[in-house]
């Protein structure tokens, strides 16, 4: 039969260059970045890498889109090109306005933020400012966020149980993550155990004995973020058969 022809149309779109130098990050030695205005400094460590790069450290002039609750105190810093093959993390130091419910965070997509420093343990630095240190394993965008966003629990399925079942609460967190040593949980106005399903995100409340019994039960429960936001109280009214 005869050929088809193949047309080749340029693509319109518009992308931004990827940045192209001399190596400024070595491996073998301990290598330091910092950003133009000097608010973002930089560590490598000897063995961070296993051979010589070079990285662009940028103020992006867009910030990025939020969760609900979460501030930004700092500009948006961007370490490119995109590069996850460190041997060991890297560290630095970002300064912003102090806040003891801020810290550093990555932006890992679309609105998604992954805490990279502890919140409320930043340095003092002059004028009213604070240096939070962070420690990363790969390249992306850095900021420093305010987390106001308290913790919610998810709804419970269903509401009556046979005789033989397991009892599970699910909070969660957007921003800082769930501080575990608070999370507070009663059946009937009794002070329960718990036990963290890490792999599902989950607690299973486990003692004692009485949330197991026939009839009506009424759990509530709390939990705080490492922000020190506290979460409403959730509410679970369930049935044993």
């Amino acid at each position: 039969g005869a050929q088809g022809e193949l047309k080749l149309l340029p693509d319109p779109g518009e992308y931004p260059a990827v940045p192209v130098g001399e190596p400024n990050v070595f491996a073998g030695e301990e290598s330091r970045l910092q950003s133009a205005d000097g608010r973002v400094r930089l560590r490598f460590g000897e063995g961070a890498l296993f051979e010589d790069r070079y990285f662009a450290l940028n103020r992006a002039a867009k910030p990025p889109r939020l969760p609900k609750g979460m501030r930004a105190l700092s500009a948006y810093y961007d370490l490119r090109p995109g590069y996850n093959e460190f041997f060991q993390p890297y560290t630095g130091t970002l300064q912003a306005p102090a806040s003891p419910r801020a810290a550093e965070y990555l932006l890992t997509g679309y609105r998604r933020v992954t805490p990279v420093g502890p919140t409320g343990e930043a340095t003092p630095a002059a004028k009213g400012q604070s240096l939070y240190p962070f420690r990363v394993r790969g390249s992306g965008g850095f900021l420093v966020l305010e987390d106001r966003s308290p913790p919610e629990f998810k709804k419970i399925r269903g509401t009556t149980y046979p005789r033989d079942f397991r009892l599970f609460v699910y909070p969660a967190d957007v921003g800082s993550g769930l501080d575990l040593e608070t999370l507070e949980v009663k059946v009937d106005g009794v002070v329960c155990r718990t036990d963290h399903d890490k792999d599902r995100r989950r607690f299973e409340v486990f003692y004692p004995e009485h949330i197991y019994k026939p009839g009506r039960h009424t759990l509530r429960a709390t939990v705080r973020d490492r922000a020190g936001n506290r979460s409403k109280a959730f509410v679970y009214r369930y049935r044993v058969r």
